[in-house]
């Protein structure tokens, strides 16, 4: 490595050296440096011409090692400084404060790591215990613990990563300084009644004391819930304060402050009472506002649903990775889809997802008078037909109902559906006692009528269904209960092979990048012709091939691959998906040996209706399509590829050219100098129809007049000679332009000129003549 260096230095020179040799476990490995940037392409490659006897497989270096594209560096942005300022000699800082990197599950534990970082520094000028960090309305905020006008906080960029502060938000902050104190003795209670019988004591109520200034409903949320969740197990109740977007949405948002209990499935009752404003700053009728209750109305009250479950019992499962290592996977009881996606998903090995189906048979709708209404997941829906309940469920996806959607079968049936996998609770309630309707679950499981009688159901529960996705040799097995669990018996005919990230042309996730391209038929129709391109990973099995992208062609969305005999009839008569390999070499030119010549050999145009256009069909290869025909006898056609090249730069297409065009109308004629006719038409296209002809003659003074401008061939001029313009004695052609006149003008002028000299003369003799005789007879 030493002598590799030193002949590196003496060719870059001293301090300029942007790759060095380098010891990394025994192996040789080269380093980009500065004046190198982090990210930069690095490539090795044999010198023939002065090595000898050694090469780079000599060394080590194989074929699939000698090249590096390099990693972009990432840029940090978990660092910024803190100051608390003070005029009362309690400042702080500035310090640097670093979040530790890590996947953060919410914002309040984000909280807390800064909280952790600004807890390290202790001390009279450090700011433990004098800044608080909270997750308030989704934004962080900072609070100094002293109160009064002249504390506040102060957080700046570092050098090191100036850019951090945008990163994480913090640009756009205010500074806000502290207030003095003031008299701020409001409070109310928060009352929670659950239904009879009240085994777990959840029954009662907590003082909550308005004892800081609020700036938005979020805030005011945020320290409701610090009180609530302070009580101890004897005096804590299960409510939670949330600000919730009034609807409708207006610019900028509004807020309302939403108790909810956090025991789902019970028809629990929240209320506020003991309201008291005895402070100096807020009075009883502003505490009312503040919390945006009113004691007279009560629609406000929103009683919860009926307590029902999916009924999935507490579960166990095995999930065996490749190397026979088991780990045991235990779902809770009554966990939702959603909740046991998320238990796998923590797995190495597996992909989950789920989704919660519910169903509302038109038929078993029930309620003549409209008087039925029905709660979904808590929010209590208003419509009363299953078309209305489908655009009203729709309408609340972004606010209440997020991740429901609904639309009405052609069967009529109204169909709901979670896409994540939430359980789809659904409670009915109607003074008709007869009103009813009837709930189906997933596929194989017995319906439920909820109302009809007075000791019928009133609430249902509809589970959602798991789809596992399992690498290579990862299995799951030992599933307990077997019955009633969700898993089945696992057993070996239970799973089937799955590809990830299958090419799909609707799935953008499943391509890199598409482009298209409009083409047209024999008949002059337009198609559009769509090219998606797909990077390869690298095979081990062709470890030459490193540069390797797969290249899909559809036509009007329609496959035009040639079919494959080797499946059974009718099937091997259907188009197959168009695949073509595309192979580039190390310096991003494409590779047109390996790759090939790209044909298309099994389109047959058709309409937008699916109807053949009557233009040429295919002749797909076994049919003998190939070699393409010219003039065309069947719709093939070949896609070249040169020109294409792949560098480090974001994908785009600078040039397309198509030779085939639209159906046009003549539009005009053009003649060239020598005598070419084009036509032009307006598809833009241009046509050579002829040439104009010029004849000459040896003695064209001997052509005879034939009438007009006509002559005729004769004796003494010869027999014509036949050409084309400017060849041999030939002229040009001038289009558009008259023909000069052969007479010499100043010759005729001249002739003319003399002709009324004479006739001028010859009339002054006459007139003289007639007088003098006139003269005559009257003597």
């Amino acid at each position: 490595m030493a002598e590799i260096n030193a002949q590196i230095t003496a060719t870059a020179g001293a301090g300029n050296e942007e790759v060095l040799a380098v010891n990394n476990g025994g192996r040789i490995e080269f380093q980009v440096q500065a004046p190198a940037s982090r990210g930069d392409f690095v490539q090795i490659a044999d010198n023939p011409t002065s090595s000898v006897n050694y090469d780079l497989i000599n060394l080590g270096f194989l074929s699939n090692n000698r090249i590096d594209g390099g990693v972009e560096p990432v840029l940090a942005n978990n660092e910024f400084n803190l100051e608390v300022t003070s005029s009362t000699g309690n400042a702080g800082g500035p310090f640097t404060i670093t979040i530790p990197p890590a996947n953060y599950a919410n914002l309040e534990a984000l909280a807390v790591a800064i909280q952790q970082q600004i807890d390290i520094y202790i001390g009279a000028g450090g700011l433990a215990g004098k800044v608080n960090v909270d997750a308030v309305g989704g934004q962080l905020v900072f609070t100094n613990t002293l109160v009064g006008a002249g504390e506040g906080i102060s957080l700046t960029p570092t050098v090191a990563e100036s850019q951090a502060l945008g990163e994480l938000g913090f640009d756009s902050m205010f500074i806000v300084t502290g207030q003095d104190e003031v008299d701020r003795t409001n409070s109310f209670r928060i009352n929670l009644t659950v239904p009879a019988p009240d085994d777990e004591g959840r029954s009662g109520s907590v003082v909550v004391t308005l004892d800081e200034e609020y700036r938005s409903v979020q805030q005011l949320a945020a320290s409701i819930n610090r009180q609530l969740n302070s009580q101890d197990a004897d005096n804590y109740i299960g409510v939670q304060a949330a600000a919730v977007e009034v609807e409708p949405k207006v610019v900028p948002p509004q807020y309302k402050l939403q108790l909810t209990a956090v025991e789902a499935g019970e028809a629990s009752i929240i209320s506020i009472t003991n309201i008291t404003a005895g402070g100096q700053d807020v009075s009883e009728s502003d505490l009312y506002g503040i919390l945006q209750v009113n004691p007279d109305d009560g629609t406000l009250l929103t009683t919860g649903i009926e307590g029902v479950t999916n009924e999935y019992p507490e579960q166990r499962v095995t999930l065996i990775d490749p190397d026979g290592q088991e780990t045991e996977i235990v779902i809770p009881e009554h966990a939702e889809a959603n909740e046991i996606v998320s238990l796998f998903n923590q797995q190495p090995g597996v992909t989950a997802s789920a989704e919660t189906v519910m169903t509302i048979p038109s038929s078993g709708y029930n309620t003549p008078g409209n008087d039925m209404s029905l709660t979904l997941n808590g929010q209590i829906l208003e419509s009363t037909s299953l078309e209305e309940l489908a655009e009203e469920i729709n309408a609340y996806r972004a606010t209440t109902l997020p991740g429901f959607r609904a639309e009405v079968s052609d069967a009529g049936d109204l169909v709901i559906t979670n896409e994540i996998g939430r359980d789809i609770k659904v409670s009915i309630d109607s003074p008709v006692v007869t009103d009813s309707l009837v709930v189906q679950g997933a596929s194989g499981t017995g319906p439920v009528v909820l109302g009809g009688t007075t000791a019928a159901d009133v609430a249902a529960a509809v589970g959602g269904t798991v789809n596992f996705i399992l690498n290579e040799n990862y299995v799951l097995r030992d599933p307990q209960p077997v019955i009633s669990g969700i898993f089945g018996a696992l057993t070996d005919d239970e799973y089937s092979d799955f590809t990830l990230n299958s090419f799909d042309p609707d799935n953008q996730e499943t391509y890199n990048h598409a482009t298209s391209t409009t083409i047209y038929d024999s008949l002059g129709n337009a198609h559009v012709m769509t090219q998606y391109f797909v990077k390869e990973p690298l095979d081990p099995t062709r470890p030459n091939e490193q540069n390797v992208w797969a290249m899909y062609v559809l036509v009007d969305g329609n496959d035009v691959g040639d079919p494959d005999p080797a499946l059974p009839f009718p099937d091997n008569l259907d188009p197959t998906r168009a695949r073509f390999e595309l192979f580039f070499n190390q310096d991003g030119t494409l590779d047109d040996v390996a790759t090939g010549d790209i044909f298309i050999t099994n389109w047959d145009p058709v309409d937008e209706n699916g109807d053949a256009t009557g233009a040429l069909m295919s002749t797909n290869v076994l049919e003998g399509g190939l070699p393409l025909s010219d003039p065309a006898s069947n719709s093939n056609f070949q896609i070249s590829l040169a020109g294409s090249t792949q560098f480090g730069s974001d994908f785009s297409v600078n040039e397309v050219n198509q030779n085939g065009y639209a159906t046009g109308r003549l539009t005009g004629l053009e003649v060239d100098e020598e005598g070419i006719i084009f036509a032009r038409f307006t598809n833009g296209q241009a046509q050579t129809l002829g040439q104009v002809a010029l004849a000459n003659f040896r003695n064209p003074e001997g052509l005879t007049p034939v009438g007009d401008t006509g002559w005729a061939e004769s004796f003494e001029s010869g027999i014509p000679t036949v050409g084309s313009p400017r060849t041999a004695s030939f002229g040009q052609i001038r289009s558009s332009a008259l023909e000069d006149s052969n007479v010499d003008l100043s010759e005729e002028l001249v002739g003319l000129i003399i002709a009324q000299r004479n006739f001028q003369a010859s009339a002054k003799t006459i007139e003289t003549t007639d007088q003098v005789t006139q003269t005559i007879l009257n003597i």
